[in-house]
């Protein structure tokens, strides 16, 4: 973990920004329970008393990070379910994929929720039902040998980004976080379109 440098600063929104993304990273690392304040403190630079100045409280700061983290997410269902065209199969996991992408921390927030560990702020809660609505929306017309494969490729991803780095280091360890990112997408999508083809010829 690197340790910023306590400073006095002038700048509020700097200093709470400094916050969240100090808690963002350790939350995710250490869980809700397995982080102090004093510890994000210290990795954010800034004294302790300042963090109940801007959040008032650790169960505050842990919502204020999973929503900040959890809002991409809720922006993308929402649009999926209030738009009037329902998004294409491969377009849909690739948008997925894409957001998990951009909020590393966002599934593994999820996950320490998941097992009881933390509370669950508002912004997850939003963000579950909305996705499944979402995903529901595109899949009901789908036949059940195609709406199985792509719960498995969601699983995959989510398993993927959970896992990425130890996965990494054990299949590809000289290998470009980014090109596996890449690779690890096209080969799922390429398990969809072949599941799609199937489908089709034997219809």
């Amino acid at each position: 973990m690197i340790v910023q440098p306590r400073r006095k600063t002038n700048d509020p929104e700097g200093t709470r920004k400094r916050i969240l993304d100090a808690a963002a990273r350790l939350f995710t690392e250490r869980g809700y329970a397995g982080t102090s304040l004093g510890e994000v403190a210290e990795a954010a630079g800034v004294q302790t008393s300042l963090i109940p100045y801007h959040y008032e409280s650790k169960e505050r700061l842990w919502s204020e990070t999973c929503n900040a983290l959890a809002q991409p997410m809720l922006e993308l269902a929402e649009s999926m379910v209030s738009g009037t065209t329902r998004p294409d199969l491969m377009e849909l996991l690739e948008r997925r994929f894409r957001l998990m992408q951009d909020s590393p921390h966002l599934q593994k927030l999820i996950l320490w929720m998941g097992m009881g560990q933390a509370p669950m702020p508002t912004g997850p809660r939003q963000v579950i039902p909305k996705m499944l609505e979402a995903f529901s929306r595109t899949m009901q017309s789908q036949p059940d040998d195609l709406r199985r494969t792509f719960m498995l490729i969601v699983a995959a991803m989510d398993g993927w980004f959970l896992h990425r780095r130890a996965l990494a280091t054990i299949a590809a360890p000289d290998a470009d976080p980014n090109e596996l990112d890449e690779a690890f997408l096209a080969y799922l999508l390429k398990i969809a379109r072949d599941e799609v083809t199937i489908l089709r010829e034997t219809q």
